[in-house]
């Protein structure tokens, strides 16, 4: 696999800059990942929004086609209309609907940003059989049983489970291990976020979800159990751009291209 070799690093452990400020810098980190490794050909954006992360890498990778998917029908629009002023609508289209409702075509490169706080539509999948799991859990599985050979660029916030913890959750590793996939980590850093955050304002629910998921204050990671009701001083949120992948070949993974200039 091509992704198996790179190395795994915790990302409290690593360096960890503040390499995001909002949610804008999110979408250029994955946008990035997308961009260096992406094998060609169609893709799909699952929770595409308004296209921010599909427009940068349209942009960048001229061999590369995306089908953007999400429950929102006017960004959808939005981002279609934007791609074809940027010249680059013969290679976007979007369908809306939930991705575990619609039919979706073959593919073998996948990319999210998907749901990071309690509250946003999708948060949480319940699936038919009663079971509710976390959206890129149940992203994860549903890929894994119906797509022989794929690569999934997924951007989350550490405590959503990047690491082994314990829990009411499965880790991201976890699940790629349960579903033999290749893992690997191509982005960490810390996401900063104030007390007027949405982020912050999320915390007493996230204390709920991930008791054992850290962020760090001070430069000290904290366990999101042990923190207060409010956060008065700015923190930090770890979060990466991991890769998971099932028999995809080799191919070296290209530098990131700037996509600063399409991220607007």
């Amino acid at each position: 696999m091509a992704i198996a070799s790179i190395p795994h690093v915790h990302p409290l452990t690593a360096p960890t800059p503040i390499c995001c400020h909002h949610h804008l810098d999110d979408a250029r980190s994955l946008a990035a990942a997308v961009i260096a490794g992406a094998l060609g050909g169609p893709a799909l954006d699952i929770g595409c929004g308004e296209g921010g992360v599909s427009l940068a890498v349209l942009a960048a990778r001229p061999d590369v086609s995306i089908l953007g998917v999400d429950i929102a029908p006017e960004p959808c629009r939005r981002a279609e209309t934007v791609a074809a002023r940027r010249g680059l609508g013969a290679r976007f289209r979007s369908i809306t609907g939930s991705v575990f409702e619609v039919p979706l075509p073959p593919a073998r490169q996948f990319f999210t940003n998907p749901p990071l706080l309690p509250g946003e539509p999708g948060f949480f999948h319940a699936s038919p059989d009663g079971t509710r799991d976390l959206f890129w859990a149940a992203l994860i599985r549903l890929l894994a049983t119906r797509e022989r050979t794929f690569q999934l660029w997924i951007h989350l916030f550490d405590f959503h489970g990047i690491e082994r913890r314990t829990g009411r959750y499965l880790s991201l590793r976890e699940v790629a291990d349960q579903e033999g996939l290749g893992f690997g980590l191509v982005h960490c850093g810390l996401r900063e976020a104030g007390r007027h955050s949405a982020i912050a304002g999320a915390v007493p629910a996230l204390r709920r979800v991930f008791p054992d998921g850290e962020i760090v204050v001070d430069g000290v990671p904290v366990p999101l159990g042990r923190l207060p009701h409010a956060i008065e001083r700015p923190f930090g949120v770890p979060h990466s751009v991991a890769v998971l992948s099932r028999d995809v070949p080799a191919d070296p993974l290209r530098a990131p291209s700037s996509t600063s200039e399409v991220l607007q």
